[in-house]
């Protein structure tokens, strides 16, 4: 999805940082034009972030750009400025399930459960749809709307695959992954499945099972125990034990799909009123949310000496940054074909050179051989480039 061209400033008005992390920062914005609040995520280049850690950044913008779901977060584009990359999501005010039982001392009942499954299975009936696994399914990662929607984010670790092609790699938070993750060393998208019932508990009792045990100790226990359930069964429906036990079943074959989960009467009485019951749960909480995340924040920054300071530099980046929409293409390195004023033959492109300052424009053209172009989202493509040091080199767009 792609949101108008310009200056970011031209774009968005900032309001203010409501995120800090190891990755960069999240600051939340007006659209001026759309009259509408969005999450912008920086992620600082310059900062310590490994290799793996960057991959998995584009990689998760590879799943949100293939996920189109109201029950998913949207992701609308990307900005480039300098060693900064900046993603522009939906923002959800609600916060998150977590946030919301852990800043609140709020209770879910068993309707407001059984409203947010229903999204959450509705998002992943999507994913899976497109052969997508999200692999770390929580409270955490299930944000609310004010318009009373529950919407999956954070793909850092899901997984894009084949059809019938199998995942092997360990990844997820240890209280929600299920068995065959940590033991099998082979697993499919039912992973999610188990998952989701560790969240449905996790929301009726204020946590995932066995949270007083340590994460390694957990990941021992997951394989070889049977599955875990509600401490007091009778406090809650039998419809809503039948759903965690199609959830929870040890082996993933005598799991329930997303498709098979909605059917369930559990699941079938929220459909109509699930907005209803969400918009309650965050006009309860979403003061309360709101006011905790600012004081977790400010205290953050405040033990940074340099928090004032990078608030500011990143506010001053985005003000001048360049938009540059994703739209579909690949991670990729495209070399110049042609340097105007030039006298080397080897370029590849065409970088247009504009006055003394050098800043320029870099226009990325389509080598592709007859008959491959068709829906090739390289085509003729342009960067803006505000300084460069020479008109020699390597064009690399980090998408």
């Amino acid at each position: 999805m792609k949101v108008s061209e310009g200056d970011a400033e031209d774009v968005f008005k900032m309001i203010e940082v409501i995120g800090e992390g190891s990755f960069g920062t999240v600051i939340l914005c007006r659209h001026i034009k759309k009259k509408k609040n969005y999450a912008i995520k920086i992620i600082d280049f310059v900062r310590d972030i490994t290799d793996e850690e960057l991959e998995a950044e584009l990689a998760e913008l590879d799943v949100y750009r293939e996920a189109d779901s109201p029950f998913i977060v949207k992701f609308f584009g990307v900005y480039e400025k300098d060693s900064s990359l900046l993603i522009a999501m939906e923002f959800c005010s609600g916060g998150s399930i977590s946030d919301i039982y852990e800043y609140c001392q709020f209770n879910f009942n068993e309707k407001q459960i059984s409203s947010i499954c229903y999204c959450v299975l509705k998002g992943l009936d999507h994913l899976h749809g497109k052969n997508i696994t999200h692999r770390d399914i929580k409270g955490a990662n299930i944000l609310l709307t004010q318009a009373g929607v529950a919407k999956l984010t954070d793909f850092g670790v899901s997984k894009i695959t084949e059809n019938n092609i199998k995942m092997q790699t360990m990844v997820g938070s240890p209280y929600w992954m299920a068995p065959e993750v940590i033991s099998h060393g082979s697993y499919d998208n039912l992973a999610d499945i188990w998952s989701l019932g560790i969240t449905g508990i996790e929301m009726a009792q204020s946590g995932p099972p066995r949270g007083e045990q340590t994460p390694l100790r957990v990941l021992r226990l997951i394989p070889t125990l049977p599955p875990p359930e509600l401490k007091d069964l009778t406090k809650w429906s039998k419809e809503f034990n039948d759903f965690l036990t199609a959830c929870l079943q040890i082996n993933p074959s005598n799991r329930s799909s997303c498709k098979d989960l909605i059917k369930t009467t559990f699941i079938k009485n929220a459909k109509k009123n699930y907005k209803k019951e969400l918009k309650i749960v965050v006009s309860t909480t979403i003061q309360k949310v709101t006011d905790t995340k600012r004081e977790i924040l400010k205290k953050k920054m405040s033990e940074n000496a340099q928090g004032s300071l990078k608030r500011k530099e990143t506010m001053e980046k985005i003000s001048t940054s360049s938009y540059i929409s994703l739209n579909s293409r690949k991670r990729s390195v495209r070399t110049f074909s042609r340097v105007e004023g030039s006298n080397l033959s080897d370029d590849t492109g065409t970088v247009v050179v504009h006055g003394v300052n050098k800043a320029g424009t870099v226009l990325i053209h389509d080598t592709n051989t007859e008959g491959e172009t068709q829906n090739d989202a390289f085509g003729v493509d342009t960067v803006i480039i505000s300084k460069f040091d020479n008109a020699t080199g390597t064009v690399i767009i980090k998408d």
